[in-house]
């Protein structure tokens, strides 16, 4: 899938929002929604790169929420 695929897939089954804005006016950073929770992170190089990062917390986050559910 696309990375907006993975995204949308993510808000829409895990209730999970990713956001990546410029953070410092030098890089990039992410932040992460999920249930009560926010996960913020910065200092990223590039858009693509914050992007990525987002994704695969976003990923972490379903899978510990899925052995928590267990």
């Amino acid at each position: 899938p696309l990375w907006q695929q993975v995204i949308d897939w993510l808000r829409e089954k895990h209730d999970i929002h990713i956001s990546i804005r410029p953070y410092n006016n030098v890089a990039f950073g992410i932040r992460i929604g999920y249930g009560t929770s926010t996960l913020i992170n910065g200092g990223y190089k590039t858009y693509r790169e914050a992007r990525k990062a987002a994704i695969l917390k976003a990923i972490k986050i379903c899978k510990e929420n899925l052995l928590h559910t267990k």
